[in-house]
């Protein structure tokens, strides 16, 4: 595991220690820090970097794929590939070559950037960024603008290609859906790291209400500690609920709370009775069918908002009563500050 430390005064504060294991995602929204990041690693801001921050920026061990890939349009394309080399004409041609041929553009060699696809451009970035032979990548944002089906493809592509080098990647990216891919992930907020650790674990188990947030969490609400039940769960009072939940532990009685579920684990039922369990009665007040998932959002003592893949012959009547889940498991709890 390789540890990233970068502390900056000027033109930003920034003070950030990052571990970086196999593709780690750097996940945070525009202007959390994550670009000035990368550029104090680069050395294109003035930093205090560990490691590497004892070298200029031409010879830190880094390779760097920006957005939009920034191949110079006026260079052929191992010329783009060749760009970082030094040393005679003939040699960084081979060079050049050699990494194309791994990338499996070796008979694209003499084209221009503009005759090429999106993903034989990327594929040329890489080949440049490896040319530094470096000892870890960085990749800034590679997804923006990009639909989610064409992210997956590119994402796929990148990652098989990076394999054949074995290089460990930090992706920076307001992309939730790129942290599927990572062995590991970092929130960044304000330019601090708020968690990071196994991706699986911080999607189920938030540490704090703006990673859940982040992660695409979308009811929230407040309520006050009843009591502490076994091991992290709690009894908690909101408004005429008592719910169920689990948090930090050590929580008094008492203790001001918000809490969270997404909204797939928010069971509604129609016709049959739910299982005991943080289950009540409420109305529908919107109901939207889509190709894949059925929406709706309920008012009562809580206005919710749930999902549910779509099935065939589903409908309901805006206004009837229905049941509601919130599953005890999934409801989450953390101390108000």
């Amino acid at each position: 595991m390789l540890q990233l430390c970068c502390q900056m005064r000027h033109p930003v504060p920034l003070d950030l220690t990052l571990d970086v294991e196999g593709v780690t995602v750097l996940l945070g929204r525009s202007g959390a820090g994550k670009s000035s990041f990368l550029r104090g690693l680069l050395g294109l801001l003035p930093a205090q970097v560990s490691p590497w921050g004892d070298l200029p920026t031409e010879r830190r061990p880094l390779g760097y794929l920006p957005q939009g890939y920034a191949l110079f349009p006026h260079l052929r394309v191992w010329q783009n590939v060749a760009f970082p080399l030094r040393g005679a004409r003939r040699e960084r041609r081979r060079a050049a070559d050699e990494l194309l041929d791994r990338v499996g553009l070796a008979h694209l060699a003499e084209q221009m950037p503009e005759t090429l696809s999106g993903g034989q451009r990327q594929r040329v970035a890489l080949a440049r960024a490896m040319a530094r032979k470096p000892r870890l990548l960085l990749l800034d944002e590679p997804t923006s603008a990009l639909d989610p089906q064409t992210r997956d493809e590119v994402m796929d592509a990148l990652l098989e290609e990076a394999k054949t080098f074995a290089v460990p990647l930090l992706v920076v990216s307001h992309d939730v859906g790129l942290c599927a891919r990572a062995q590991r992930m970092a929130i960044l907020q304000d330019r601090e790291i708020q968690a990071q650790g196994n991706p699986a674990q911080l999607f189920s188990r938030p540490p704090t209400r703006f990673v859940a947030q982040l992660l695409g969490m979308e009811n929230f609400f407040f309520g006050r500690i009843e009591a502490a039940l076994d091991g992290e769960a709690y009894l908690v009072q909101v408004d005429s609920l008592h719910l169920q939940a689990v948090g930090p532990p050590g929580l008094p009685a008492g203790t001001e709370v918000t809490l969270g579920i997404r909204a797939e684990d928010v069971l509604l039922a129609r016709k049959v009775c739910l299982e005991k369990g943080n289950v009540f009665s409420a109305t529908l007040r919107t109901w939207q069918q889509e190709t894949l998932w059925t929406r709706f959002v309920t008012g009562g003592p809580l206005v919710l908002w749930g999902r549910f893949w779509t099935r065939d012959g589903d409908s309901a009547t805006l206004g009837e009563n229905v049941s509601i889940q919130l599953l005890p498991e999934r409801l989450f709890l953390w101390p108000n500050k």
